[in-house]
C-alpha cells in the first residue's frame, strides 16, 4: 500500500488534544491509596492528562454523610443524628491539585442517610435513589460548594467541572425515569449556582448519546444552567448493540459452583463477554455518534466523560494491542468535533464487580494493578508526542490508515492498521513517498505483538496469578518504548519510506525536513 505525500499541497491545522482533558478512574476511595495516585502522576506526567472524573464522591465509604444509625441502629430517632463531612473528599481533591491536575467533579451517588431506597450499584454499594427529602439534598450540595469555595478558592473551583450523576438513562445506576433526573439536575445545579455562579455545571451523562437533544430543550425551555453537555460511548452503542449479555449468568454461575477452583476473573468473563458480536462492530462506530452528538448539541460545550475499547469487565481488548490502534483511530478520527473526553480509565486499581488482583484481568485501565503500562498507555504515549500542528488529510476508514504532523523541524508519520476484531499476524507493506529528499536517517516507535505488550510477556511466563516486584520490574522495561532507526530510499525523485504492518500495529515515525 502506498501512501503520497506532498507538504507543498497540504494544509496546516491546529492539533486538538481534546483527548487530555480527563481520564477515568473507578470510584473516589480509591483516590485515597498510594498506588492510585503514584499512576494517576504518572498517567499526567507522562500523558498529559489534565483532570480525573471517578463515581462515588459522596458514597459511603467516603463518609461525606453519617448518622447514628450507621453505628446504633436500635436506638429510636438515631437517622436523625447526622454529621456531614468532607473530609475525605479534601484529601482526594488536595492529591489531585498537587500534582497539577484538576478534578472533573461528577456528583453523586446518594448518601445513604438521605437516600429514599436501598437499590445501589456494584461492589462498592453506591446508591442510586432518589433523595429522601429534596431540600437535605440542595442543603448538602450547598455545603460541599461553600466546602471547595473555602479549601480552594472561588477562582480554582470556577475551573472545575461539576457533571450531575452518572448514566441515568440505565436503571442500574438511577432508580428513576428522565423527568426524576431532569429534576434532580435542576435542584443539584441551582444549589450549587446559588453558591456561586460561575460554577461550571453539566450533564445529563448519559450512555450512548442519549437524551441529549431532550435535556438541552428541557433546560433551554425552563432557563436551567446548562455549560456543557455530556454522553458515553462504547463501541456497539451506534448499533444499539450490547456487547454483554446477563442472559447467560445463572447458567455460567452454575458451572463456576462445579468448578470451585476456577478463577473469577474468568467466571466472570464467561458471564458478560460476547466476542460473536465483535465482527458486527464498524471502524467508525465512535465517529459516528460523535458526529450526531455534535449536531444536537450545537454551540454548547459536548464533553464524551466516558468511554473505552469496550464495555464489558475482563474484555481481552483491554489488554492488547486492539486497544491501542483503536485508541489511536478514534482520537484522531474525532479531533474538531468536541470540547473534552475522559478515556475509561488510567489504572486497573478499579472496583465495580469486585477487585481483580490478576495481573492481567482485561480491566479498563491504562495500566495494570502493578503499574505496568498496557498498550493502551503506550497508545495515548504516542498521540502526547505529537506536534501542534497537524496536515489536513480526509478522514478514512482504510486497512492502514496515516496522519501527519509537524513538530518543529519534525515531520511526524502516525501509522496505525485497526480491526476491531483479534487480528491477523499476517500484514501488508506501507510505504510513504514524499516529495522532498530526506537526507539523514529517522526514527521509529511501534506497538505491535513484539512492542509496548507486556501481556506477551505475562503469558511467556505461564500466566502466574502473582508477580514479584522484580518481575514487574523487568516486564516494565523489557516492553518501555523504544526509539529504532529507520533507512530511507533516496534513489527517486523524493524519499521513499518502507515500513510493514500486522493486524493493531501503531507506529510513529520521524523525519527531519
Amino acid at each position: 500500500m502506498d501512501f503520497c505525500f506532498s507538504i507543498d499541497k497540504t494544509k496546516l491545522k491546529p492539533n486538538d488534544r481534546y483527548w487530555q482533558f480527563s481520564v477515568g478512574s473507578g470510584h473516589a476511595a480509591l483516590a485515597l491509596r498510594s498506588d492510585y495516585q503514584e499512576q494517576l502522576k504518572k498517567a499526567h506526567d507522562e500523558l498529559g492528562f489534565k483532570r480525573v472524573r471517578f463515581h462515588g464522591l459522596f458514597d459511603d465509604d467516603m463518609k461525606v454523610v453519617t448518622s447514628l444509625a450507621d453505628y446504633i441502629s436500635l436506638i429510636p430517632g438515631s437517622k436523625k443524628v447526622r454529621t456531614t463531612s468532607f473530609y475525605h473528599v479534601g484529601l482526594v481533591f488536595d492529591y489531585i491539585l498537587s500534582i497539577g491536575m484538576k478534578p472533573f467533579v461528577e456528583v453523586g451517588f446518594m448518601p445513604r442517610a438521605l437516600a429514599s431506597g436501598r437499590r445501589t450499584a456494584f461492589y462498592y454499594k453506591g446508591n442510586v435513589t432518589l433523595p429522601r427529602h429534596r431540600q437535605e439534598w440542595v442543603n448538602l450540595i450547598k455545603d460541599f460548594a461553600r466546602f471547595c469555595i473555602a479549601r480552594y478558592g472561588v477562582d480554582e473551583v470556577r475551573s472545575w467541572h461539576f457533571e450531575i450523576w452518572n448514566e441515568p438513562n440505565l436503571a442500574f445506576f438511577f432508580k428513576g425515569n428522565q423527568k426524576d433526573y431532569f429534576s434532580l439536575y435542576k435542584d443539584t445545579v441551582n444549589a450549587l449556582k446559588s453558591v456561586d455562579d460561575k460554577i461550571v455545571v453539566g450533564g445529563p451523562s448519559t450512555s450512548a448519546n442519549l437524551w441529549l437533544p431532550e435535556f438541552r430543550e428541557y433546560c433551554e425551555k425552563n432557563n436551567i444552567p446548562l455549560d456543557f453537555l455530556s454522553t458515553h460511548h462504547y463501541p456497539g452503542d451506534d448499533l444499539g448493540l450490547p456487547l454483554f449479555t446477563y442472559s447467560n449468568i445463572k447458567r455460567f454461575v452454575t458451572t463456576a459452583l462445579r468448578n470451585p477452583k476456577d478463577n473469577i476473573v474468568d467466571v466472570i468473563h464467561k458471564m458478560l463477554y460476547m466476542p460473536e458480536k465483535l465482527p458486527l462492530i464498524k471502524k467508525d462506530s465512535m465517529r459516528n455518534q460523535v458526529v450526531k452528538a455534535r449536531k444536537e448539541a450545537g454551540n454548547i460545550p459536548l464533553i464524551y466523560s466516558e468511554w473505552n475499547v469496550n464495555p464489558t469487565l475482563t474484555a481481552p481488548a483491554h489488554d492488547t494491542t486492539q486497544s491501542a490502534a483503536f485508541i489511536v483511530k478514534h482520537v484522531l478520527d474525532c479531533q474538531g468535533l468536541m470540547e473534552g473526553s475522559s478515556f475509561w480509565t488510567f489504572s486497573d486499581i478499579f472496583e465495580e464487580l469486585t477487585f481483580f488482583t490478576r495481573p492481567f484481568s482485561g480491566c479498563f485501565g491504562l495500566q495494570t494493578i502493578h503499574g505496568i503500562p498496557k498498550p493502551s498507555y503506550h497508545a495515548f504515549k504516542l498521540l502526547n508526542m505529537l506536534g501542534d500542528e497537524r496536515y489536513d488529510l480526509p478522514v478514512t476508514d482504510g486497512s492502514i490508515e496515516v496522519a501527519v504532523f509537524r513538530k518543529g523541524d519534525l515531520l511526524q508519520f502516525l501509522v496505525y492498521k485497526q480491526n476491531y476484531e483479534e487480528g491477523s499476524e499476517e500484514g501488508e507493506e506501507f510505504n510513504i513517498q514524499l516529495d522532498i529528499l530526506v537526507q539523514s536517517s529517522g526514527t521509529l516507535r511501534r506497538i505491535d505483538r513484539n512492542h509496548c505488550n507486556p501481556i506477551a510477556l505475562w503469558k511467556e511466563m505461564g500466566c502466574p496469578e502473582t508477580l514479584l516486584k522484580e518481575q514487574v520490574e523487568d516486564i516494565i522495561l523489557r516492553t518501555a518504548m523504544k526509539e529504532e532507526s529507520i533507512e530511507f530510499d533516496n534513489s527517486g525523485k523524493g524519499t521513499l519510506i518502507k515500513t510493514f504492518l500486522a493486524d493493531n500495529d501503531v507506529q510513529l515515525i520521524e523525519v527531519k525536513m
